[in-house]
């Protein structure tokens, strides 16, 4: 029987930033492998991220922009959606 006789196969893909591992992970689309020097480094990579607002916020401009696949069926990513749209003013 071959080596890879009922195996499945991956994509593999480099993620620009642990935040977004953070979030391919969370909404199931993804399955990350850390390091163990990278593991080390982070206090809890399990702990939620907190955005600082700088006080000067409000002399500020900025664009937030997301974008996604609007055929992709996970519920997680309908639910930010959800919530992105509804915070949005």
């Amino acid at each position: 029987m071959p080596l890879d006789h009922g195996m499945r196969t991956f994509d593999v893909q480099r993620a620009h930033s642990y935040e977004q591992m953070q979030m391919l992970v969370s909404m199931g689309e993804a399955i990350a492998f850390y390091p163990q020097k990278l593991i080390a480094r982070l206090a809890n990579p399990t702990e939620p991220i907190h955005y600082l607002i700088p006080e000067d916020y409000q002399a500020r401009h900025f664009t937030f922009k997301l974008m996604y696949n609007q055929t992709n069926p996970n519920e997680s990513l309908k639910e930010l959606l959800k919530q992105v749209k509804r915070s949005g003013n």
